[in-house]
């Protein structure tokens, strides 16, 4: 038995006001979903509009049954491609917001492998070449004369800062104790270090359940607290 329903306003037929009732949530889906959404809210709603087709009155209640039919393909087809097409579109902004994130890592990756291969060429490189050219100079340095001695040891003080630059700025570029202990031991030597060397007190609070965390997170963070 068929059952009817009036849907009317002050005579006016409100029928044609449920085609809009689903747009919002259906262009929601789309956007939360991409084009599986669409689809799905797609297929939804031509289920449910044939259904209320066959069950009771409806806003395609054209003269005959060919019209009716029609007229819903018109409407589910007028629908469903601006849909869909909204739904690759979003699809396409997701993609591309993944492979931009995915780049973005790769960047970070090779740039902390740039910056640790730097590092060590400095620490076990320059750094001991020139510990060892020190060494070889202290020894000439007992051969002056008492007077070149003064500058020769000026030199030798030189050398040594120089030393301590390199060592520092290799550890800036990538700390060891950041690969190997992880977050929480990296950050407290620096904080020590740039204490020492500034003379700048700093407190850093750590909660002390950390753990080891993804590389690149550990890198993104200490880099925030180094700048």
């Amino acid at each position: 038995m068929a059952i009817k329903v009036s849907l009317l306003w002050g005579g006016i037929s409100l029928l044609p006001t449920l085609l809009y009732l689903p747009m919002p949530l259906i262009f929601w889906v789309t956007v939360r979903f991409g084009v599986r959404g669409a689809s799905l809210a797609v297929l939804t709603l031509t289920l449910t509009t044939i259904w209320m087709s066959l069950s009771g009155p409806t806003v395609f209640a054209a003269s005959t049954p060919e019209e009716n039919v029609l007229a819903l393909q018109l409407f589910l087809t007028g629908l469903a491609i601006p849909v869909l097409l909204l739904g690759a579109y979003v699809d396409g902004v997701n993609r591309a917001a993944h492979r931009s994130r995915a780049l973005s890592q790769m960047v970070l990756r090779s740039t902390e492998e740039n910056h640790r291969k730097m590092a060590g060429d400095l620490h076990e490189g320059v750094c001991q070449d020139l510990a060892a050219a020190c060494l070889r100079a202290r020894h000439l340095f007992k051969s002056l004369p008492p007077p070149a001695r003064i500058e020769a040891a000026a030199i030798e003080e030189d050398i040594l800062n120089v030393i301590r630059t390199l060592r520092t700025a290799a550890y800036d570029m990538y700390p060891p104790l950041l690969a190997e202990g992880g977050l929480k031991p990296a950050l407290r030597s620096f904080v020590s270090a740039y204490s020492e060397r500034t003379g700048i007190a700093v407190s850093l609070n750590l909660p002390e359940g950390i753990g080891r965390l993804p590389p690149s997170s550990e890198s993104v963070a200490f880099r925030i607290v180094e700048e």
